[in-house]
């Protein structure tokens, strides 16, 4: 976000006048003797460097929800190359958790870690048994025999309590106090550090935006 507002300043300073053309990043000083290093250095930089998340926001969650789809779209008609991302089907989050399910062995919470190393088996044994006649407790995903004590969906809860990020509707949501948020990720094509592309996608996004109020800071 930093790099952006350089080139929105950029914009602003030299509008009207010549036209600046270069690669940020390739004004650093380069290592030669780790190209390899380098060069992945550059592609990680690069391909988060190339996000740029927008919240839209409202009291109730259908206005936030219909706010990013006209959002959306407005992005898509201005044929800038960025590339929106905010809706998650059914499929990818069942693709997601089978990425995982496959490593569901080795995979624990800190809490799951801790008891495993301090308790004695035939107390692991009763916490697995009491699971089944519990009506509410840790989402549980496959068989019980499978994973008795559910460190699998202890792990996914551990994850998902890491981020405030949830699926809603087949959308990316959040929730600050009274205030409901659609987040929708936007992917610049090409390099994030040519000041250039920059400049080029700052009217798509003004004009996506619209009319809209004074931004609010989140409480953490």
């Amino acid at each position: 976000m930093l790099l952006l507002a350089a080139g929105h300043n950029g914009w602003l300073w030299l509008g009207g006048g010549a036209r600046l053309e270069t690669d940020i990043l390739a004004m650093l000083p380069q290592n030669r003797q780790d190209s390899a290093a380098q060069d992945a250095t550059r592609q990680l930089a690069d391909a988060a460097s190339r996000r740029v998340v927008v919240l839209l926001g409202a009291r109730d969650w259908a206005d936030a929800r219909r706010a990013a789809d006209a959002y959306v779209a407005a992005i898509l008609a201005s044929g800038q190359p960025l590339a929106p991302r905010y809706r998650v089907s059914q499929l990818e989050s069942d693709g997601w958790l089978g990425f995982y399910a496959a490593y569901r062995s080795q995979l624990l919470s800190d809490d799951a870690r801790r008891r495993l190393a301090e308790q004695a088996a035939p107390a692991l044994a009763e916490q697995a048994v009491a699971a089944l006649f519990q009506p509410v407790g840790m989402p549980r995903l496959g068989r019980w025999q499978d994973d008795p004590l559910n460190l699998y969906g202890q792990w996914l809860g551990e994850r998902a309590a890491q981020s405030r990020v949830r699926v809603r509707d087949d959308r990316l949501s959040l929730a600050d106090g009274d205030t409901q948020y659609a987040l929708v990720m936007l992917e610049q094509q090409g390099s994030a550090f040519s000041v250039a592309s920059q400049r080029a996608i700052l009217p798509a996004l003004e004009r996506g935006a619209g009319p809209r109020a004074a931004p609010r800071p989140m409480s953490n």
